[in-house]
Order: structure tokens, then sequence, then C-alpha cells
């Protein structure tokens, strides 16, 4: 018995082809005009007052898209902003922090500098704060009784801060993980198959809580927490 004959796939037509280039096109040179716009804007605002670094900022989040990266001839946004501006991926990243984080009148009130460390601490804290929410609250620093507002502060002391909270944090895993490890080491002699488990949840708005996981045969358990 014959095959039947598979029909080959007609070719786009020439007209379709055309059309979606030509908007492929458009699109493009729309993205380049306003990476452009974006890029001057940020070049003239780089030369007035400190106070302009909020705008730089939001300016910034929108060019980093990768859109209009790309519109620009540019792989990576760090060789854009480097090349286009004169400006670190580090310095560009710091404002769009700040922007990102904080509204205009606190940042504008605090100082690049400060708002900057001030994000830092926000990602340093284990709570679920934004840094907005820090600007306006207090913060503990050594050598001092109360804890201070951080317009109080200078941005060395608002970056020792966070490195307090990270070392502490860091201290604390390693303490809990030893724990976990002592645990299950106690378990599965008891149960081969034995196992352990930490599960971090963090609750929209509230503290990051730590869970354990445990799986063990009843006898393992009694063995090691005794029997209820």
């Amino acid at each position: 018995m014959a095959k039947p004959r598979t029909q080959k796939k007609k070719p786009a037509p020439i007209a379709l082809v055309k059309n979606a280039t030509k908007v492929a096109t458009a699109a493009r040179k729309t993205h380049e005009v306003r990476a452009r716009e974006l890029v001057a804007e940020v070049r003239d605002k780089l030369g007035v007052a400190a106070s302009a670094f909020y705008d730089i900022g939001v300016a910034l989040v929108e060019l980093s898209e990768p859109s209009l990266v790309a519109a620009l001839g540019y792989r990576t946004f760090g060789a854009l902003v480097k090349t286009e501006l004169g400006i670190s991926r580090d310095w560009a990243s710091e404002m769009m922090a700040v922007a990102r984080g904080m509204k205009r009148s606190t940042a504008l009130s605090l100082g690049l500098t400060r708002a900057a460390a001030v994000v830092e601490l926000a990602a340093a804290t284990p709570e679920h704060d934004t840094p907005e929410q820090l600007a306006k609250g207090k913060v503990v620093v050594r050598g001092h009784h109360a804890p201070l507002r951080p317009e109080q502060m200078s941005a060395r002391q608002i970056r020792q801060a966070a490195q307090v909270e990270r070392r502490s944090h860091k201290k604390k895993d390693v303490e809990v993980a030893a724990r976990v490890a002592e645990l299950q080491a106690l378990l599965v002699k008891k149960d081969p198959h034995a196992s352990v488990t930490l599960v971090t949840t963090r609750p929209k708005g509230g503290t990051p809580t730590p869970t354990l996981k445990l799986s063990a045969s009843l006898a393992a358990f009694e063995a090691v927490f005794g029997k209820r």
C-alpha cells in the first residue's frame, strides 16, 4: 500500500516576513531612542548637585532593562554605564538600590552614602523590613546606650551595624548546623534511614522562622527523646 504524501510546509509569504522585520526594526529603534534619552538625562544630572542621585537611580533602573541595553549594542548593563556614562557598575547599583528601596524625600535627607548604607543594613537584617522602614526607625550601635536614627549616624556606623548583623547570623547558622548534625547522628545510631532537615520560612511581613523536620522510626525517637 502506497504511503500518503506528506505536504511540505509552504514558505511564509515574502510580504509577511518583510512586515515582521519592519516591526522588529521599529521596536528596536524605539528602544534605542528611549535609551539615548535616558543616557542623556543621566549625563546631564551627573554634573548637577549631589541631590540628583535619586533621579539618576530612577533613570538607571529603567535603563537597565535588557531591551534598552541591547538597543544600544551592549551585552551587559555594566558595559553600558562604563562606556556611555563613565561610571562604575557598583556606583550605578548603589543609586539604583536606593531608588528602589526608598522614597525620594527619605533618600535625599540621608544623602547617597548613608542611604546606600541603610539599604545594605536592610539586606543584612533577618526581619522583613525595607530600607524605607529602617531609615525611619532606630539602629543599635556599639558604644551607644540608646539606639540611633540613621540621620544621626555616619555611613560607616550604619555599615558596621550591617556587618555585626551578618556576623551574628553566620555564628548562629554555624551553631544551629552543629546541633542539627548532632541530632542526626543520634537518630542514625538507632535508625540508619533517619534524617533531620532545617527549613526556614519567612511569612510576608514577618521574621524568618526555622523549623526542624525529623524523619525516623518510633524506636529511634523514643531512644533519643524518651518515651511519652
